[in-house]
Order: structure tokens, then sequence, then C-alpha cells
């Protein structure tokens, strides 16, 4: 399926030039596994570091622990023509220094592709032993002049076509039974509505 838009000319452009490929990310980093103990006297007193783009988050340090649970939430807005990677580094907290417990990286479009990860496990790098769990859920963020206008009725030259408009959702569902072959747009005064669909 190729995704299109419908604007003011009679042909098509790419679904981008709408604006509708945004999104927010819901990450939570839950905790990680048997990770590399580094102290000689007891256990290691992780915390771990996130990165995204030039966001960083910190989450709180456990100590004596190999096994922490840090239920880290994130709320990240995703470009979806770039949206690059979460990076993280777990420490060892120390009063001579922290030391380097491993690190990953997530791809973010794997997460976009599966829209909800209930939990997943993803093994550490740089280290003897230890592992990361995570969850995630990813929604498209609507154009916001679709969702201003939400409520109004478009005009329609087709066969067949339904629309659902719901007051409290930013979701807009199209279904065509046929290609359009005429411009689906309401021109309203310095503004225009898009409708994006897909065929």
């Amino acid at each position: 399926l190729s995704p299109v838009c419908l604007v003011s000319h009679d042909f098509l452009k790419p679904l981008e030039i709408c604006g509708a490929n945004e999104g927010k990310l819901v990450f939570t980093l839950i905790g990680a596994k048997d990770l590399e103990n580094s102290d000689y006297i007891g256990k290691s007193d992780p915390y771990a570091v996130v990165q995204y783009k030039d966001q960083i988050f910190k989450s709180k340090t456990l100590s004596n622990d190999l096994n922490p649970v840090w239920n880290l939430p994130l709320e990240l807005a995703v470009t979806e023509s770039d949206p690059g990677e979460i990076h993280i580094q777990v420490f060892d907290e120390d009063y001579n220094g922290d030391d380097k417990l491993g690190k990953t990286s997530i791809n973010i479009n794997d997460l976009i592709a599966s829209k909800t990860i209930e939990s997943k496990s993803i093994k550490l790098e740089d280290c003897k032993s230890g592992e990361i769990q995570f969850s995630s859920t990813y929604s498209t963020i609507i154009n916001e002049e679709l969702v201003e206008n939400r409520e109004e009725v478009l005009n329609m030259d087709a066969d067949t076509a339904e629309f659902t408009l719901p007051k409290k959702t930013e979701s807009i569902s199209v279904t065509l039974q046929k290609k359009l072959h005429q411009r689906i747009l309401q021109q309203r005064p310095g503004k225009l509505l898009h409708l994006a669909y897909y065929i």
C-alpha cells in the first residue's frame, strides 16, 4: 500500500507533505537482568542513562542489585522520516567513579512497525553478561487541520465513501471502493483541509 494525500491540485503528492508523518512513542525501560558485578564487595549499584537525539534521561540508582527494576517511562516525539535510535547505557554507581556495565541501541523503526511491545529483552554489549527489558507503544499524530475540522462534512463525488469522525479521537477512517478521480478537499479562508488515505 502506498500512502498519498489529496491537495488542492488534481495530482497526488507523498503523504509526508501533508505533515502526517509524526508520532508519539511511549517507551518504558522496565529494568535489567544478570548484570555484571563490578564491585569487589557486595553487588553493583546500577542505574541507566537513556538518550534519544538531544534528550537524556536517567533512572534511579538501585543499591546492591544485579536485576534492577527501574520502570522509567519516557514519552518521545518521533518524526517517521528520521526516527533515529534510542541509546541505553547502564552504569554501576561508585564513590570513586562510575563503571560501565553495558550498552545497547534500539532502532525506532522497529518500534514503529511493532506498534505495541508489552515486554522485550535485548542483550547488552561491551560486558560479560546482562540484558535490559523494555515496553513501548507507538501512535501516529493526525494532521492538526484534520483534528480541528473532524466534525465538518466533506463533500465527495464517489460511488462509496464512509467517514468515521469520532469527537474524542484523533483518527479518521476512510473506505474507498473505487479510486477517486476528483479531488476531496474543502477550501477554507487561509487554510486547506487535507485528507490522507491509502490506495
